[in-house]
């Protein structure tokens, strides 16, 4: 229960205490305007203006992507995507472009251990139930900090003109269950972590594979025994194979034109995709 009559309240009304991502210094909630002796409520004069790309709900996974442009004045634009691989763990892309260079962050809230470094956050409950926080793309540093007994961890990347952060948040119950961070060859249960057998193109392309399929972050093309995927620009896609076709889903934030070629004659077909849609493609 927010208390208003705290002389910290807009702190507990702002970004620090959300699951969210900043850019350098920047809170998402500016100007705050206190109303002491009225309501109590007090507000921002001025907050993000979010708006909903997609929001697809499926056998295998759930997709949102969404924007807001709480970072324009400072010239950086922000997207984020969220998907639920089903009864499994959740993965969050925070996507961050600029023609400068500039500290991007993520924040957790939580009680977390980071004895394994920025790209891997920890919280355990005593019952041995708890949740890994984890960075598939490196990251700089992890700052603790908190209030009125309110914790919670920021991720940072430091000075780059474009970065994404590609966080799993993995449940388990039990000390046995937690990711295994020195393993050779990174799996997230099922989910190998790079490399995949699709040969890929793109910057700084993350794949991770099982047998349901493979997720695909910043790939421009992807090819496999044949079969050709090219993408007019970098977008993140899930491909998997079921009953003689291959499923091409889009789950990045942009209208892409995506190429299909297959065979030794490199029949092609293109299609206009929408985040969110799937292209279910007849092989053979």
């Amino acid at each position: 229960q927010v208390r208003y009559s705290l002389k910290d309240l807009d702190v507990f009304k702002n970004s620090l205490v959300k699951n969210v991502a900043l850019v350098d210094n920047e809170l998402q909630g500016k100007n705050w305007t206190s109303n002491k002796g009225g309501s109590g409520f007090g507000k921002f004069v001025k907050l993000p203006d979010p708006k909903v790309i997609a929001w697809e709900t499926q056998d295998d996974f759930d997709f949102f992507a969404g924007r807001h442009d709480g970072f324009e004045d400072i010239g950086v634009q922000y997207t984020r995507q969220v998907i639920f691989v089903k009864n499994d763990f959740w993965i969050v892309k925070d996507d961050f472009k600029s023609d400068s260079a500039h500290h991007y962050k993520q924040v957790w809230q939580g009680r977390y251990t980071d004895e394994n470094g920025p790209n891997l956050l920890r919280a355990t409950a005593p019952d041995a139930s708890g949740h890994d926080i984890l960075q598939l793309r490196k990251v700089d540093s992890v700052k603790t900090a908190g209030a009125r007994g309110k914790q919670w961890s920021i991720v940072s990347k430091n000075a780059s003109k474009s970065f994404g952060f590609l966080t799993i948040i993995y449940p388990y119950r039990g000390y046995s269950n937690r990711l295994d961070e020195d393993a050779e060859k990174l799996k997230i249960d099922d989910w190998a972590v790079n490399p995949s057998q699709w040969k890929t193109e793109g910057t700084n392309p993350v794949c991770l594979s099982s047998n349901r399929g493979t997720f695909f972050f910043n790939v421009k093309q992807l090819s496999k025994e044949g079969l050709s995927i090219q993408v007019s620009q970098e977008t993140d896609l899930f491909v998997k194979f079921q009953n003689n076709q291959v499923l091409i889903h889009s789950i990045g934030t942009g209208v892409k034109r995506v190429t299909v070629s297959q065979g030794e004659k490199k029949n092609e077909v293109t299609r206009t995709m929408t985040p969110g849609e799937i292209w279910a493609l007849d092989l053979g």
